[in-house]
């Protein structure tokens, strides 16, 4: 997504700034939209290096948990051919 806003950034800002304000906003919208070329992608591959991170440390968490580690309850013992229990 960053990448793809850079670059149309370039040219859409120039022209919403230049009809809202004239040169003036053309030249501000070309100075934004050559900044945002450089730094959208850089702030893209940051984020994904993150939610990469993210996604490695939450693996690694998942394989700590034990569920019934410790049972609540004794597994019930049946005595003889009826199949009563204590």
């Amino acid at each position: 997504m960053g990448f793809e806003k850079g670059i149309t950034g370039t040219i859409r800002l120039p022209l919403v700034q230049g009809k809202a304000e004239g040169f003036k906003g053309a030249l501000k919208g070309i100075i934004k939209g050559l900044v945002g070329l450089v730094l959208k992608p850089i702030g893209g591959t940051f984020d994904a290096i993150a939610k990469t991170a993210e996604g490695i440390k939450n693996t690694a968490i998942y394989f700590n948990d034990k569920p019934n580690e410790k049972r609540l309850r004794s597994p019930r013992a049946f005595y003889s051919h009826e199949n009563y229990y204590k």
